[in-house]
């Protein structure tokens, strides 16, 4: 059975938190293990993490600041006006990886965004680097045809694809919970 992570929602101790406790507990899925002294337990599933998520939060740990991407499309001339989110964030290392894994991975970024572990900022670039894995990824030469294909149809309101490039990085949260999990390793 796989284990999850659980993130405490008490006034914990050990990071003086009297909201979003920061470190977690190490839970089988099914619920927490009530080791948490001040608030006696996690009462809520949503507060878990899986171990892709952990593993996200690791790679951070190493690499501070990793590219994340969005892909957007938008009408030309009227870029401020008609802007859409196809899929977002994308974040990966091979230029082949499947729809599939993009969604996985992004919907583990998102979540730990919506629980103040990371932060995702398509404003911020990351200096000296080139996104080319982006750029050349098969599924960003496969969002480009579509978009393409639909700019010559009736209705179709975008035109242009687009690459949002941006990074990512853990927040203090996400960094005390590292902390926390890596001195029980």
């Amino acid at each position: 059975m796989e284990k999850e992570i659980m993130n405490c929602t008490g006034n914990c101790a050990s990071c003086g938190s009297s909201s979003s406790c920061a470190s977690a507990e190490i839970a089988e899925p099914t619920g927490c293990t009530g080791n948490c002294a001040t608030c006696g337990g996690c009462s809520s599933s949503s507060d878990t993490l899986d171990l892709g998520e952990l593993a996200l939060m690791f790679e951070l740990m190493e690499t501070p600041f990793l590219p994340v991407c969005r892909f957007t499309m938008t009408k030309a001339g009227e870029e401020d006006t008609v802007r859409m989110t196809a899929l977002a964030p994308v974040y990966f290392n091979a230029v082949d990886t499947t729809m599939e894994e993009a969604k996985q991975i992004g919907e583990a970024l998102l979540h730990l965004e919506d629980k103040g572990i990371i932060t995702l900022d398509y404003e911020v670039k990351l200096e000296n680097y080139d996104y080319v894995e982006y750029r050349n990824s098969d599924l960003y030469k496969e969002f480009k045809k579509t978009v393409a294909e639909g700019a010559g149809k009736e209705g179709f309101l975008c035109d242009t694809a687009v690459l949002d490039m941006g990074s990512m990085a853990l927040t203090a949260k996400g960094r005390a919970m590292i902390e926390y999990l890596s001195m029980g390793m």
